[in-house]
């Protein structure tokens, strides 16, 4: 009797929570998915980033409300497991684990993001806490970002946990010219990211550029999220790669809430950044500083790694060019190398950056600057632009 009207007590709190919008929550916080004696609950850690490289240890504390067999599960930010740890007949009552940065072979895991799940079975009862899939994902507005030109960093305030990604161009549909972070998790509070003030290919200098913007997307992390936190450098998803852990992903729960990051977590030979290659072709003489002097019409190459091709042959995307930051050309099918004809008798003689972005449906290729002299003044009369496969 005791079970039933528990049971429709149960029942009329999840129609009451339904109607706010609150099922989904309370089913990841505690799901006892057979019967109502098992449950997870008081789930909290001390600090939801720490530095084990340090010495530093993250503390998980929990409570099962009956003797049970735990489980807490860490996985990377692809899902995949790398660490597990069993306890067997733990007692009712509060518990704690403590997590030194490694993985299951012992190994110090890269500085990046984590998430834990926690999982409990008692005879037939089990009861699982996994926030991943239904917290998490949502765009954080940071309102003070800027750069400080004298300390040689990006400066700005997380509201919270974040992944971020922080890009500079130029104003009014100008080209992207750096890489500043791409998608690096980030704890709350300040943060300051270097950079000199230079495009990603050291031919640019933006300091005290009229059109210099910076471009901020941040979206949060799942609350279960643990930060491991190091060397600023070492936070990129391509080391995550490397680590030579298994294939055991985390079962994904069903939500209707939008993954707005979900691209940005993807790997970055399935996302696409490459860097790339921008050069001259032929031989063209240079000034006292190295730069190629020029005239006429210009065959402008873009290329990447010989062992990226083959991936980039498989995506969709555009090479689009510009000159000094104003936009001249774009090619809607892209292949590599693709060689650019730029007829420089547009342009005034002088100093000219030649820009090119590489625009593809799941973000920015690459980007790459190169500087060039122009020699001959404007004549009237241009050559055809024109991009051609060699």
């Amino acid at each position: 009797m005791a079970a039933a009207v528990r049971a429709r007590q149960v029942s009329t709190m999840n129609k009451m929570l339904k109607k706010i919008g609150l099922t989904a929550v309370l089913a990841a916080l505690v799901t006892p998915l057979a019967g109502y004696g098992l449950s997870i609950s008081g789930v909290n850690n001390e600090s939801r980033s720490f530095a084990p490289a340090q010495g530093e240890q993250f503390a998980l504390n929990y409570h099962i409300d009956t003797q049970a067999n735990v489980t807490i599960n860490i996985y990377d930010a692809r899902d995949l497991l790398i660490k597990t740890e069993y306890r067997e007949q733990l007692a009712a009552g509060d518990h704690q684990w403590q997590w030194d940065g490694t993985d299951q072979q012992g190994r110090p895991v890269p500085a990046e993001a984590y998430h834990y799940t926690i999982s409990a079975t008692a005879g037939e009862q089990t009861a699982e806490y996994d926030l991943t899939d239904i917290t998490g994902g949502e765009s954080v507005a940071v309102n003070d970002l800027s750069w400080n030109a004298e300390q040689g960093s990006v400066d700005y305030t997380l509201p919270q946990m974040a992944r971020v990604a922080i890009r500079v161009g130029l104003k009014n549909n100008g080209p992207l010219l750096n890489n500043i972070i791409d998608w690096v998790p980030r704890a709350s509070g300040q943060q300051k990211e270097a950079w000199d003030g230079q495009d990603a290919s050291g031919a640019l200098n933006l300091k005290g550029h009229p059109a210099l913007e910076l471009i901020l997307n941040a979206f949060a992390l799942p609350r279960n999220t643990i930060l491991v936190t190091g060397d600023k450098s070492s936070s990129d998803s391509r080391f995550v790669q490397d680590m030579p852990w298994g294939q055991s992903p985390r079962e994904k729960k069903k939500s209707h809430r939008p993954r707005i990051h979900a691209p940005a977590q993807r790997d970055a030979l399935s996302r696409g950044d490459f860097p790339l290659e921008i050069s001259l072709v032929g031989d063209y003489p240079k000034n006292s500083e190295g730069t190629p002097i020029v005239s006429g019409t210009v065959p402008v190459r873009i290329n990447v790694q010989p062992e990226h091709i083959a991936q980039l042959a498989s995506k969709r995307f555009e090479p689009v060019y510009f000159v000094d930051g104003q936009y001249v050309y774009e090619n809607e099918v892209g292949y590599f190398p693709t060689t650019y004809r730029w007829d420089s008798r547009n342009h005034n003689p002088g100093e000219h950056y030649l820009t090119v972005n590489l625009r593809g449906y799941l973000g920015n290729f690459g980007m790459a600057t190169l500087k060039v002299v122009i020699e001959k003044p404007q004549t009237e009369g241009s050559a055809n632009t024109l991009a051609h496969k060699d």
